[in-house]
C-alpha cells in the first residue's frame, strides 16, 4: 500500500501455514484483524459532503461536513508517514504473538511432510517413478502400485515445501537469497554428505528432485530447527589455460582434503 515491509511477508507466510493445518494464536488474530480494520478505513465525510450538496432533501450541516471532509483532505498527507510508523510496532506484536506456536507449527508441517517423503522413497525402491510406463507392461500390481503412488508423491513433496519453508521462516530459519533461498530450503528437505555437492545439486536442480536425490543415495527427509544448517552451493567450474583449455571442478580438491 505504502511501501514495502517485512509485515506483508510475515502476514502471507502465517496465511500459508494456517491453510497447510498450522494453528494461529487467537492475540495474533486480534491484532491482524485490527491491523486491517485500519488499513480499510474509508474517508466516509467527502462522500457524505457531496451527498448532503446533490440531495435536495438532505437536512445535513454542511458545514460539519465540510469541516470533517478538509480533515480528512489535511489528513492525507501525513497517511503514507503514518502508515509507516505504524507497521513497525504492528509488526513486533504479530511476530511476538505467533512465537507461541512457530516451532509446534514447523514441526507438525515438516512431520506431515517427510511422512511423504518416506513413503516416496519406499516406492521408488521398489521402481524408478521415471519408468516409462510403456516398460510397465508386463509388472505385477505391487511394482504397478509403487510406480503410480511414487509419481503421485513426487508431485506432494513439491507441492507441500512453502507451506514447511514458511512455517521454517517464521521460527527463524534464514531462508536468504536465491532461488526461493536455495542453500536454506535445500537443508530442509535433505541431508546430502560431505561429498558429491555438485551431483546433489545437479539432482536438487533437475526437473525429476526426489527421485535423483534418491537415486544418489541421499536422504529425503525435513530437517528439525535445531540441526538445520544452509548447504552450500557448488563453487563455479574453472577453466585452466593452455595449449588445449581444461575444465576443473575445485569441489573435487576440496572434497578430496575431507
Amino acid at each position: 500500500m505504502f511501501g514495502i515491509h517485512p509485515i506483508i511477508d510475515y502476514i502471507n507466510n502465517v496465511e500459508t501455514v494456517e491453510q497447510a493445518g498450522g494453528q494461529v494464536p487467537a492475540n495474533y488474530r486480534a491484532i491482524l484483524n485490527r491491523w486491517r480494520e485500519y488499513q480499510n478505513i474509508e474517508k466516509p465525510n467527502r462522500e457524505a459532503l457531496i451527498q448532503a450538496i446533490i440531495d435536495h432533501k438532505s437536512n445535513a450541516d454542511l458545514g460539519e461536513l465540510k469541516a470533517l471532509a478538509l480533515a480528512e483532505m489535511v489528513g492525507q498527507v501525513d497517511e503514507s508517514s503514518l502508515y509507516q510508523e505504524l507497521q513497525p510496532p504492528t509488526f513486533i506484536a504479530l511476530r511476538n504473538a505467533y512465537q507461541a506456536v512457530a516451532e509446534t507449527n514447523y514441526t507438525k508441517l515438516a512431520k506431515a511432510w517427510a511422512e511423504k517423503a518416506t513413503e516416496f522413497t519406499n516406492c521408488a525402491d521398489v521402481i524408478d517413478p521415471a519408468t516409462p510406463a510403456a516398460h510397465l507392461m508386463h509388472a505385477n500390481d505391487e511394482i504397478r502400485s509403487a510406480w503410480s503412488r511414487g509419481q503421485t508423491l513426487s508431485v506432494e513433496l513439491t507441492s507441500m515445501m512453502a507451506p514447511v519453508i514458511a512455517a521454517a521462516e517464521l521460527a527463524g530459519v534464514q531462508i536468504g537469497m536465491g532461488l526461493y533461498g536455495a542453500p536454506a530450503t535445500f537443508a530442509l528437505f535433505a541431508k546430502p554428505g560431505p561429498k558429491g555437492r555438485r551431483n546433489a545439486w545437479d539432482a536438487w536442480n533437475s526437473d525429476n528432485r526426489w527421485n535423483e536425490l534418491n537415486k544418489l543415495g541421499i536422504k529425503i527427509e525435513a530437517s528439525t530447527l535445531a540441526d538445520h544448517t544452509p548447504y552450500r552451493q557448488p563453487m563455479t567450474m574453472e577453466w585452466i589455460p593452455g595449449a588445449i583449455n581444461r575444465q576443473v571442478d575445485p569441489e573435487i580438491e576440496i572434497e578430496s582434503n575431507l
